[in-house]
């Protein structure tokens, strides 16, 4: 096997400024609609920071490990770029962050040839490989000889990084007039050119599908030989929730009986460190600290999580293992903000709503929400203020009225913001939970913020789990929980998740 190094996308939705509009919040019980039919998860698979496949990943998570580390030598040249002045142009300020290591790839197994190899961005090799995984855990032949009625909806967000290199190599005119300009010689200048061609990729017939976005689905259906949908979704930080999303709309009113879910994000590039550099979000500390009142800032990761999703009556028909239930999974905008950036509380709130009318799910009985966190002070406050709306305020209030009731968490303290794979690995972190029937702990947490409309998260509905425990249920009352992932331009998205069992039929473990 050949040793891929990948290079890893963008990031972060919550940050600086934003609205704190009061939300609309009703005042009697929400109307119960007929809800949707319920999706099971029947097969997972991932590589996360801290993990290189799910059993791996959930002993991390149930740890509560910190694997935030230092930008490795192969993402960025930190030596040349980076100055902890903020307001330095082309420089970073940030050398942290959520990385993978390096994986084992077979190019003869994907249908590759070694230029093709070359010349694949990671996204789309370890996409295949995460895909394939899913699908043998689903007990489902990845073989490409068997064609197969499944389709595939992978978040990708702003394509390649690889394209990056490609599209530099183009430059070389740059460099020619240039050094024409400075006078020198025609023969300096094509030995200038040509060491600078040599730093980057030659173009190709491969080239193109090797960095294009929507070829890593693309791909992916092509080896498996899928002949359900197959496309990419890009709703930035949110996009493994929309291809969720999508994934979803397409079993309950198209022509599938079985889809893939997820996405793959490798891209911890110079242009993703510049990028949260001006913007400025990254965080001035080592660590990533979510719902932290002293949080700096976010930090970006690395990561694939994949999910294989059935109708739950068609997985309880075919005698497919079922590892949790996806009850619904809804959406809104922000609308007008005060900028592209600011996220406010009324179009969470409404997203948030919407997930639980979809589900016919009240939200009062709710006992863990897994939050997008990204630990970005204004964000975190405001994505706090509305879930403590819907959670426990009014109606809700009135139906349930006890406090600290709903533990709220975010793994990205743990493993980073993973941009497009952020809300698969928050809903990663939820199934894992539900399975073990335990309350898994959010780091780096002293003291939560406050909240928007100046209260106190310790005198609403929730609460900040700070370490691991066991989840009880009300008798009768099987565990829920709730994701939520946020995307820059004011893409909200919220899912709802359902144990499927309340109690081990049998081992379950993995060691």
């Amino acid at each position: 096997p050949r040793s891929h190094k990948h290079r890893a996308p963008h990031a972060s939705s919550a940050t600086l400024t934003a609205a704190a509009r009061p939300a609309k919040r009703p005042t009697m019980a929400p109307v119960i609609q007929a809800p949707d039919e319920p999706i099971a998860i029947i097969g997972y698979s991932c590589i996360l920071p801290g993990g290189q496949n799910v059993n791996e990943s959930w002993e991390t998570i149930k740890a509560g490990l910190d694997c935030i580390s230092d930008l490795p030598a192969d993402r960025v040249d930190v030596e040349s770029y980076f100055d902890p002045n903020k307001t330095v142009p082309d420089k970073i300020y940030c050398t942290r962050g959520g990385f993978i290591p390096n994986f084992d790839f077979e190019p003869s197994k994907f249908n590759l040839n070694m230029n093709q190899m070359e010349d694949t961005d990671t996204n789309q090799t370890l996409s295949l490989i995460k895909v394939k995984e899913a699908l043998e855990s689903a007990q489902i032949n990845p073989s490409g000889n068997v064609r197969k009625n499944i389709g595939i909806v992978l978040g990708n967000v702003g394509g390649s990084k690889s394209s990056h290199e490609f599209y530099s190599r183009l430059n070389y005119v740059v460099v020619e007039k240039v050094l024409r300009g400075m006078g020198a010689s025609e023969d300096d200048v094509q030995t200038a050119v040509a060491k600078y061609k040599a730093h980057f990729p030659e173009w190709r017939l491969d080239s193109f599908p090797g960095f294009l976005g929507n070829v890593m689905a693309g791909r992916c259906a092509n080896v498996f030989n899928l002949d359900g949908m197959n496309c990419v979704v890009d709703a930035a930080c949110a996009s493994s929730l929309i291809a969720v999303k999508v994934a979803i709309d397409e079993l309950l009113r198209g022509d599938c009986e079985t889809m893939i879910a997820g996405a793959t994000c490798s891209d911890c590039s110079l242009a993703m460190y510049m990028a949260f550099s001006k913007t400025p979000v990254f965080s001035t500390k080592q660590g990533l600290s979510a719902y932290d009142k002293e949080s700096k800032g976010m930090l970006i990761g690395e990561g694939s999580v994949m999910y294989v999703l059935k109708k739950l009556s068609s997985a309880q028909r075919d005698g497919d293992q079922v590892h949790a239930v996806i009850r619904a999974c809804a959406s809104s905008s922000d609308g007008k903000a005060p900028g592209i950036y600011a996220p406010t509380i009324e179009g969470q709130e409404q997203c948030i709503r919407r997930a639980y009318e979809h589900a016919g799910i009240d939200p009062v009985t709710v006992t863990l929400v897994e939050g997008h966190g990204t630990g970005t002070p204004v964000g975190d406050a405001i994505e706090l203020t509305a879930l403590k709306n819907v959670m426990g305020e009014g109606a809700a209030r009135q139906r349930d009225p006890r406090r600290e009731r709903c533990a709220v968490g975010s793994i990205k303290s743990q493993i980073g913001h993973l941009k497009a794979v952020a809300g698969a690995a928050g809903m990663l972190k939820v199934v894992l939970a539900l399975k073990h029937k335990v309350l898994p702990a959010t780091i780096n947490v002293q003291e939560p913020p406050e909240l928007r409309d100046h209260t106190r998260i310790q005198d609403s509905a929730l609460y900040l789990n700070t370490r691991a425990r066991p989840w009880f249920a009300p008798p009768g009352q099987p565990r829920r929980a709730g994701v939520s992932s946020f995307g820059f331009g004011g893409a909200n998205y919220h899912a709802v998740i359902e144990e499927y069992e309340p109690e081990h039929a049998k081992p379950y473990r993995m060691h």
